[in-house]
């Protein structure tokens, strides 16, 4: 959807339900952008398999998502004409045990009243910030008790489950893809530099090198 048409339904009900029809019945999963309480509803009586910022989402549409088995990818920066996911909305979402992959929407400049990142003017921010994006959520998620491994998953197993590649990467297993990395702390939790991203292994072959270079 264009910017200038944020917040637009641009699908009847009976259109998506034609839409998601078409991917099921071919076997492939499906998200949908979804902001505010109408479009939300639309989008999960049509059983989407994915929804795509899902900003405004009320406690009784995160019931609903829950019972669905729908995914989420949120996004903290921005991305619709409504309030980004939150910290607090990103863990209450988790809290119902739905899978939640962080995304920036980058190169969309941020939210004007979110107080969670600290971006200080309307400019427009890259993939580059992606990890200071997701920590305020991603702390927030430890603070309330999750270890580790569960809030980095919002970066790594998740989203590799999203994209039906859950059993070839996300995670380091047996007999899959050896795409990992090494750093100065954990990503979006303890370091939001990427600079301090020292290695990154592709496929088990090195493919970016910061300490020999």
């Amino acid at each position: 959807m264009a910017s200038l048409r944020a917040g637009e339904i641009i699908y009847t009900l009976d259109e998506l339900k034609e839409i998601v029809g078409i991917f099921h019945q071919k076997g492939k999963e499906i998200g949908v952008h979804a902001a505010g309480g109408k479009a939300i509803d639309m989008t999960l009586d049509t059983g989407v398999d994915v929804l795509h910022h899902a900003h405004g989402i009320t406690k009784e549409q995160i019931a609903k998502t829950k019972l669905q088995g729908t995914k989420i990818v949120a996004t903290p920066m921005g991305g619709t004409h409504l309030e980004p996911n939150s910290p607090e909305n990103i863990v209450k979402l988790v809290e119902n045990n739905i899978d939640i992959s962080n995304a920036t929407d980058s190169y969309l400049p941020p939210y004007p009243e979110v107080d969670w990142l600290p971006f200080k003017t309307q400019a427009l921010q890259g993939a580059d910030v992606f990890m200071l994006i997701a920590q305020p959520g991603m702390k927030l998620l430890h603070a309330n008790g999750y270890d580790e491994n569960q809030t980095l998953a919002m970066l790594t197993a998740n989203p590799a489950t999203i994209l039906g590649k859950g059993n070839q990467f996300g995670k380091l297993q047996k007999g899959m893809n050896a795409n990992f990395l090494v750093a100065n702390g954990i990503p979006g939790l303890q370091i939001t530099d990427v600079e301090s991203i020292q290695r990154v292994y592709f496929r088990g072959k090195l493919v970016v090198d910061r300490i020999f270079g």
